[in-house]
Parts: structure tokens; sequence; C-alpha cells
């Protein structure tokens, strides 16, 4: 598991989240009313690829929106549900 976090991890820094299954991330935060842990799992890797995206792109929203391919208001709806906000 170790390997393959060295080797998918940007360079320079390790951290548990490279190497733990998304499983990992979603457990000590409640879970919505009716979702199961796929779909947990499912959430914390769209905010940690959002969150990824705004450092890569300087907070550029509108470059942020049209690299997932989703409109401005949607992003700014999962920037808000996932407390990205200031990013």
């Amino acid at each position: 598991m170790l390997e393959r976090a060295a080797i998918l991890a940007p360079a320079g820094e390790l951290l548990a989240a490279d190497f733990l299954p998304d499983e990992f991330h979603a457990l000590g935060r409640p879970a919505k009313p009716g979702a199961d842990a796929a779909d947990e799992s499912l959430r914390a890797l769209e905010a940690r690829h959002i969150a990824k995206l705004m450092g890569e792109l300087e907070g550029n929203k509108p470059e942020v929106a049209k690299r997932l391919g989703i409109g401005l208001t949607t992003l700014y709806r999962k920037l808000q549900e996932y407390g990205l906000e200031n990013q």
C-alpha cells in the first residue's frame, strides 16, 4: 500500500489520504441520512478533487467548473457543501 502511495502521491509529501482507502476518510464524520459508505467515499473523493483543482488553478472558479464539466453555480454549491468556500 505504501509503495502504491509513494508512486501516486505528489512529489515531496506523502499523506494518509494518499494511501488509505476512501472509507477511512469518512470515519468520524456524520453520514448524510440515507447515505451508505460508498456514497460517503464518492463524496470524499469529489471534495478532494475539487480542492486539488482549486489549488492548481489558484482559485479560478470558472476554470475549475470548466475542467469539472459542471456549471459555475454547481461549483459554488459544492464548495459550500464541502466547506471549501475559502479556497
